[in-house]
Parts: structure tokens; C-alpha cells; sequence
């Protein structure tokens, strides 16, 4: 292993062929780690770094980054600046978690984990190649997430506090089977959704949050302690119409299946709710609800799975 240490002027710093560490110091640096698996930080300046053929962990630091993983199973973590990291081959982790600058993330082949749960910047999130993971936890800025080819997985939740102005999430799948999960559990307002069968693209709002998607296969929709309007898309989707678990739903809910076989729940729930399955074979779960329930399965072979419920 080698240290390899810069100074506090502009420094280009080359790796060798072994596992090295590389601290670049202040300034604005170049970084190649080469071969190795190596450890690369960036410190303060505007710094590029290359972690080339490993498995590398790149640092970025504070002020604008430029970090590319090269080939291998990277990990790369950029600072408090506008950041572009590039997985480049490999199962690669993109970090922009807490972030506060406005940031580039392009994950590229490989199935990659990529991350801006909450940041405050606006973020373009690209998975590229392979069957890539998401993660947009109580994000405040406007971020557009695209899968690319593969079958991508999208996580996003709403804040606990509301923006102050309506913040949008721009949710595209592409080619694939693409799921999104939506936990608007800590939203400040009921959901409002919409969805159109022939575009397959939709929109879920609550308050000051707001998600568009199109090309999504499967949705997941976990709603608030409020009155909440969800509709499902084409595919095989999980509703739930309040807090999951065994949290208590106060709000009136009405939720769409759609087509496809879906999953309706209104467990605990302590309101009148509306549930319609729409074409699919649909399974509808209403264990201590004691609201007034208005279940309706449509076309398909549905389940009802009811204790301690009341339903018309």
C-alpha cells in the first residue's frame, strides 16, 4: 500500500498498480488512482477524481467534484458542491445523501445504488445499464430520477416538514419492469393522484409534495393519516390508504386499483373508505377498520380478507 499525500497548491497525483490512498489536500486536484483498490479524497478545492480499474472509494469534499469510479465495484461520496459521479463498470454506490449542492449521478453499467435522500439541491439521477437501486428520502429540491435499461427500483418519501413552494420528483422507469414505492406517511396533506392508462404515466400529490412518473410496471402508494385519493396504474400495485402497520388511519380514503391484480389495504383504519379493484384478480384488507367500507372488486377473482371491520 501507498500513502500518497498533496500539498495546498493545484496537484495532479498518480496511483500505482498496489491499493493506495491518495489525500489531495486544498487546492484543485487531479486524482488517478490507476489499478488497486483504492482510497481517494478529494479535501477542499474543486477536485477530479479517478479511481480507474478496483474497487475504489472516492471522497469528493467540499466545493465542485468530478469523481468517476472506472471499472470495479466503487464507491464514491461527493461534498457540499454541484457534483458529477460516474459509476463507469461495476456494482457502484453514488452517494449524494444530504447533499446541498446540485448534483450529476449517472450509475452506467452495472447494477448500482444510487442515493440523494435528503439533499436540497435539484439532482439529475441516472441509472443507466442494469438493475439499478433509488433512494430520494425527504428530499427539498426538484429531482428527476431515470432508470435506463434494466429493472430499477425507485424509494421516495415525503418530508417530515413540507416545503415552503411545491417541490416536484420526476420519476421516468424506461425500458424494463421498473416498481416505485411512495411513503407519503409524514406528508402534511392527503393524497391527491391521477393516472393515464394510455400514456402510462401519473402524478401523486400531497401539499407542497408532488411526484410525475411514467413507465413505472408496479406501484406502491403508502398514504397519510389524512383523507387520501390514490389510483393505482396498469400494473400489479400495493395501496394502502393510511400509516403502515398498526398506526391508526383517520383520513376518508378512496382508492383505485386499476387494471392489473392489486392489493388494497385499509387495516386500522378508523373512517369510511372506498375501495374499488378495477379489472385483476385483487385482494382487499380491512382488519380493524371499523369505518363504513364500500368495497367494490370489479372484474376479475377477488379476496377479502376482513376482522373487527365494518363494510357495506
Amino acid at each position: 500500500m501507498v500513502n500518497i499525500i498533496g500539498t495546498n497548491g493545484k496537484d495532479t497525483l498518480l496511483g500505482t498498480q498496489d491499493a493506495d490512498t491518495i489525500n489531495a489536500k486544498v487546492g484543485d486536484d487531479i486524482i488517478d488512482g490507476k489499478n488497486g483498490n483504492d482510497l481517494l479524497s478529494g479535501d477542499a478545492g474543486n477536485d477530479t477524481l479517478i479511481g480507474g480499474a478496483g474497487n475504489d472509494t472516492l471522497l469528493g469534499g467540499t466545493d465542485n467534484d468530478s469523481l468517476r469510479g472506472g471499472t470495479g465495484s466503487d464507491s464514491l461520496r461527493g461534498g457540499t458542491g454541484n457534483n458529477l459521479l460516474r459509476g463507469d463498470e461495476g456494482n457502484d454506490t453514488l452517494d449524494a445523501s444530504y447533499s446541498s449542492g446540485n448534483n450529476i449521478l449517472s450509475g452506467d453499467a452495472g447494477d448500482d445504488y444510487l442515493d440523494i435522500s435528503y439533499s436540497a439541491g435539484n439532482n439529475t439521477v441516472s441509472g443507466k445499464d442494469g438493475d439499478d437501486s433509488f433512494y430520494a428520502d425527504e428530499v427539498r429540491g426538484r429531482n428527476t430520477l431515470n432508470g435506463g435499461a434494466g429493472n430499477d427500483t425507485f424509494y421516495l418519501s415525503a418530508s417530515k416538514t413540507a416545503p415552503y413552494s411545491l417541490t416536484t420528483q420526476s420519476v421516468n422507469g424506461e425500458t424494463g419492469q421498473d416498481y416505485l414505492s411512495i411513503y407519503y406517511t409524514r406528508a402534511t396533506k392527503g393524497i391527491t393522484s391521477s393516472f393515464d392508462a394510455a400514456t402510462n404515466t401519473g402524478s401523486i400529490r400531497a401539499g407542497t409534495n408532488r411526484i410525475n412518473y411514467t413507465n413505472i410496471e408496479q406501484l406502491e402508494i403508502r398514504g397519510t393519516t389524512y383523507a387520501d385519493f390514490i389510483v393505482g396504474s396498469n400494473g400489479n400495485d400495493l395501496l394502502f390508504g393510511g400509516s403502515s402497520g398498526n398506526d391508526s388511519n383517520y383520513g376518508n380514503d378512496t382508492i383505485f386499483g386499476g387494471e392489473g391484480n392489486d392489493y388494497l389495504n385499509v387495516d386500522y383504519s378508523t373512517s369510511d373508505n372506498i375501495l374499488n379493484g378495477g379489472a385483476g384478480n385483487d385482494q382487499f384488507s380491512a382488519t380493524s377498520s371499523t369505518g363504513d367500507n364500500l368495497i367494490s372488486g370489479g372484474d376479475g377473482n377477488d379476496n377479502l380478507s376482513a376482522s373487527k371491520t365494518r363494510w357495506q
